[in-house]
């Protein structure tokens, strides 16, 4: 039996008991919005089923109650982080490798040190140009007084 004033998925009926033709067409349009939203959702979710030790099933559930969220979104986050440090460490290793491999050639060395002298003579040059410029600036505010004058 329908309440008036109480929303039904498919109607809306009003405070006087008559169906409310706007109000129906509101919850529908809230309806489509809502399952339009939810189906972009779930299609663009991977469904994932794991089995876990007792003791981490535990610490999930602990982990939810303590952040407010469901456990799915704690086990999302885990492991949006795992892969994200396990990339960095991957692509760190790759760099210290190719450094390793490169430096390791003394051609290469030589000519990398030959570069960072010449980058640290323009470095000290660019440092005398601003502490030139620096001094050469008047100083903002007003004077200090002498005391007693």
């Amino acid at each position: 039996m329908d309440r008036p004033g109480v929303q039904h998925p498919r109607r809306t009926v009003a405070r006087n008991g008559s169906s409310g033709t706007r109000a129906k067409y509101q919850v529908n349009d809230t309806l489509s919005y809502v399952s339009t939203y939810a189906s972009w959702y779930t299609l663009s979710m991977t469904a994932l089923s794991l089995r876990m030790p007792g003791e981490l099933g535990r610490r999930l559930d602990m982990e939810a109650r303590r952040s407010g969220v469901p456990r799915s979104e704690v086990a999302r986050t885990a492991i949006e982080e795992l892969l994200d440090r396990r990339e960095r460490e991957r692509y760190l290793a790759a760099f210290v490798a190719e450094a390793r491999a490169t430096y390791g050639d003394s051609k290469i060395r030589e000519e990398s040190l030959a570069l960072a002298d010449e980058a640290l003579q323009l470095d000290n040059e660019a440092l005398e140009v601003a502490e030139i410029r620096q001094a050469r600036r008047p100083t903002r505010g007003r004077e200090k007084r002498k005391v007693g004058a």
